[in-house]
């Protein structure tokens, strides 16, 4: 049976959020938030924002697979934090476009790392500052989400402001290649096998 993220985070008896933000080249991304820890379902203080942004191939559900003891977003909410899963566009969670159909149009694949860190993450973190009603967030990026985020910094120096804390795991230096049909297979199958 194949658990989604949603399913996962309830079976351990956290709320989860979803969250659709459209980024300016149209596609639709998805984001999942744990907004409170298991022991303080009720509360209303506002919380420290902690956003973490999947490597190549994955999904928020790598994040959250081992439980409570051992996965970060579970152990940051349960330490007070906001915490936001973030879904880059293509993969399992994020493949809706306001107008292109990914399935049929070629030109919804037409993108690289930077439109991801140029269009994608501002909006995003843009939405979840003003959702929360805080001025910056912690930014937890493993490889290719540590390096849309060193994008985003770089040609939107505004975004250094809205970040407090940027936690930079394994980023991709240098990538050569467009995304082939053969890797947009790829990419499907690791997001189907994330999900189950």
């Amino acid at each position: 049976m194949t658990l989604t993220s949603e399913q996962i985070v309830k079976s351990y008896g956290y709320r989860l959020d979803t969250h659709l933000v459209a980024s300016e080249t149209g596609h639709i991304l998805t984001l999942h938030r744990i907004p409170r820890g298991r022991r303080n379902q009720n509360g209303t203080e506002r919380r420290p924002v902690a956003f973490i942004h999947h490597g190549l191939f994955g999904c928020s559900d790598m994040w959250l697979l081992r439980g409570p003891q051992y996965d970060l977003p579970y152990i940051l909410a349960d330490s007070g934090y906001d915490v936001w899963l973030f879904n880059t566009r293509g993969n399992v969670y994020s493949r809706k476009h306001k107008t292109l159909n990914p399935d049929q149009d070629a030109e919804y694949w037409d993108f690289g790392i930077e439109e991801m860190g140029y269009y994608d993450l501002p909006v995003t973190i843009d939405y979840i500052l003003n959702l929360t009603n805080q001025k910056d967030l912690f930014f937890l990026g493993h490889s290719i989400g540590s390096s849309a985020g060193l994008i985003s910094c770089s040609l939107r120096p505004e975004y250094n402001e809205k970040i407090r804390l940027f936690l930079a795991l394994g980023p991709l230096t240098n990538v050569k290649h467009k995304l082939t049909p053969f890797h947009k297979v790829v990419f499907l199958l690791g997001s189907a096998l994330m999900v189950s």
